[in-house]
């Protein structure tokens, strides 16, 4: 009898150490990151599940939006914006984390010289702006799980470098 308890506690102990592993690897899988903007020399921090959000909106042409590694849920972009991510490389995100773009990145018209970089977007990135025409949009160092689609007839060709 004093074995069966002996046992008892050690399949307790393992039975509450995996679901403590269980527990903490979902928090920090699915943690929202954390947003820096920079806008003429001063910076704010945003965190939260709507910080891509609140940076965007608070973000005006031209201002930098720095991503930690962790979940986005993108917005509709209409901004000129400078966007960089953490990376999607597990080898150079382990102290970071992926920067994860979940969802359709839409661009929209104003999104001229748009610049992304560092993200892994788990979606499309789409054009929203029918036969209008964005100018100069950058990708870099992106893992792009959906696809580019640029709507339009092609009378209005985007001008690029």
């Amino acid at each position: 009898m004093f074995q069966s308890i002996i046992f008892e506690k050690k399949v307790m102990k393992k039975i509450i150490l995996i679901f403590t592993t269980i527990v903490v690897s979902s928090v920090c899988l699915f943690s929202q990151g954390i947003i820096a903007l920079h806008h003429n020399g001063f910076t704010q921090i945003f965190k939260g599940t709507s910080a891509f959000s609140d940076a965007y909106n608070a973000a005006q042409n031209g201002d930098t939006m720095y991503l930690s590694g962790g979940y986005f849920w993108p917005v509709a972009i209409n901004k000129r914006l400078v966007i960089f991510g953490a990376g999607h490389f597990p080898d150079s995100t382990a102290a970071t984390g992926v920067t994860y773009i979940q969802g359709n990145l839409e661009l929209n018209p104003d999104a001229d010289s748009l610049y992304l970089e560092g993200l892994y977007i788990n979606g499309n990135i789409q054009y929203s702006g029918g036969d209008l025409k964005i100018d100069y949009l950058i990708i870099r160092r992106c893992m792009i799980v959906g696809a580019l689609v640029l709507n339009g007839n092609r009378t209005t060709p985007s001008l690029y470098n």
